[in-house]
């Protein structure tokens, strides 16, 4: 309904948990064309992959503290899917 009533900005909690490959594809295209004509989209989501495919911008949380926070360099097409993960890992172990 938020798309068709072209909210400006879109709060999506694990929005591809329980879907096939084929449908986070499709997901993740959405999302790159909403961003581009101009919509905010806020996405919660352990799925450090597909984040980093479909972000311009990761803030990485642990305990509620922002402890780390990943940008898409210009010219690239996704943000370093090693370095958030690595990060991750980082925190969760702690």
């Amino acid at each position: 309904m938020a798309i068709l009533r072209e909210a400006p900005i879109l709060l999506l909690d694990e929005p591809t948990s329980g879907l096939d490959p084929a449908a986070i594809d499709d997901f993740n295209r959405l999302v790159r064309e909403l961003a581009e004509a101009g919509r905010t989209i806020l996405l919660v989501t352990h799925d450090v992959y597909g984040a980093c495919h479909v972000a311009d911008r990761i803030d990485l949380l642990h305990k509620g503290e922002l402890v780390g926070t990943f940008d898409r360099p210009p010219g690239m097409d996704r943000i370093d899917t090693e370095a958030v993960h690595a990060a991750f890992a980082t925190h969760a172990a702690a």
